[in-house]
């Protein structure tokens, strides 16, 4: 037996840094089941490629110079020279001041030839000490007590005070005071009208523009406000392309009042089916079709139809008791399949009246009790 068997493989190649690596998958398709195999080979790291090389002259840590070879791939570097000779660091006690935007440092220990730290303790620095605002005409800044910072900033945040309200004939006034610094401040309020609620003078059309008319009732001074253009009044359309089942249609609308035109999209329809008539019944060995049409352009489609058993009215094969639950068989009338249905325990209950207690014994509510296994 032949099995056409589909192969992939993927490489990665390998450099001077790394391995590379081969990756190869391979499936087939045997009686209805997929099988997979998957194998890596690893291809080995590159060897370094030295195209060049610098002489670096050492301090602290080692004495006299010594040769680095440079990869060209990579930037990797090699010691050429193997006869390097260390010596130690000069270490130093140092201090540094703390201020407002640098850490500071005590207990500092520092190679004096190198620059090396080998321990210190850092003070966090300790941020600005700014006093109040001072005003400055139209700004105001604030001074540092440790150090010669000075932001300058634009009053920003004032509370107004109204001189003057504005009116027809004259413009108003209101005074500020910078609510950092109290510098003062003052601004102009424009003249302000009283205005109605305007008369049009122009109808806006959907090509042109409108104006209104607005009046001051205290001083009669005018302004015009333009109205916007309106929207087309469309006529009622023209369908140019009826909608079918599956196509769009288009319906053509003018403009009552203007040359304007547009075209309107109209959806499809959709299928309107029958109710459907079932070509082929279905019993208990297959399926059966149902086949439906639609009613405006004759499409078709089949609908299948699960198997379906013929079920007699079933059968006690077990009568439930007061302990147990009984069982109900039905028979495909068609073919051996069956289908059982579990009956509920069933008790056998009789009805006790109420008895009224007397002076030596109890009464009792009324109630059910099983004849058979007497449960209430």
């Amino acid at each position: 037996m032949i099995l056409n068997a589909s192969t992939s493989s993927e490489t990665t190649a390998p450099s001077c840094v790394e391995d590379g690596k081969t990756d190869y998958a391979a499936s087939v398709v045997f009686m209805e089941q997929t099988y997979t195999s998957e194998k890596t080979d690893v291809l080995l790291q590159l060897e370094h490629t030295y195209s060049n090389s610098i002489t670096i002259s050492t301090s602290c840590g080692y004495s006299g110079s010594y040769t680095a070879k440079i990869c060209s791939v990579c930037g990797y570097s090699n010691i050429g020279d193997t006869s390097i000779v260390v010596h130690p660091h000069e270490f130093e006690y140092f201090t540094r001041e703390v201020s407002c935007t640098e850490t500071g440092v005590e207990d500092g220990f520092r190679c004096k030839n190198c620059g090396y730290v080998a321990a210190e303790e850092q003070i966090p620095a300790l941020g600005h000490d700014y006093g109040d605002y001072i005003c400055d005409g139209d700004t105001h800044y604030r001074e540092c007590s440790r150090c010669d910072s000075k932001p300058t900033e634009a009053h920003s945040c004032y509370s107004w005070t109204t001189v003057k309200e504005p009116d027809c004939y004259e413009e108003g006034k209101q005074t500020g005071i910078c609510l950092y610094c109290g510098g003062d401040t003052e601004r102009i309020l424009p003249i302000k009208h009283t205005w109605n609620s305007g008369v049009i003078t122009l109808e806006a059309t959907c090509i042109s523009k409108g104006e209104r008319l607005y009046t001051c009732t205290i001083c009669d001074a005018t302004k015009t406000e333009s109205i916007s253009e309106t929207a087309h009044p469309w006529d009622e359309g023209v369908v140019t392309l009826e909608p079918t089942c599956t196509e769009t249609g288009n319906r053509f609308h003018e403009c009552t009042y203007c040359d304007a035109t547009k075209n309107v999209t109209l959806g499809s329809l959709g299928h309107d089916w029958d109710e459907g008539v079932v070509t082929d019944e279905p019993n208990c060995i297959k399926t059966g079709i149902e086949l439906f049409t639609c009613k405006r352009c004759g499409e078709t489609k089949e609908i299948v139809l699960p198997k379906l058993h013929k079920f007699d009215g079933g059968v006690v094969t077990k009568t439930p008791s007061c302990t147990e639950t009984g069982t109900l068989v039905f028979t495909c009338s068609a073919c051996p399949a069956t289908v059982s249905h579990t009956l509920p325990v069933k008790h056998d209950a009789v009805y006790h009246a109420k008895e009224t207690p007397t002076c030596t014994e109890d009464g009792s509510a009324a109630h059910y009790q099983c004849s058979v296994c007497e449960a209430y």
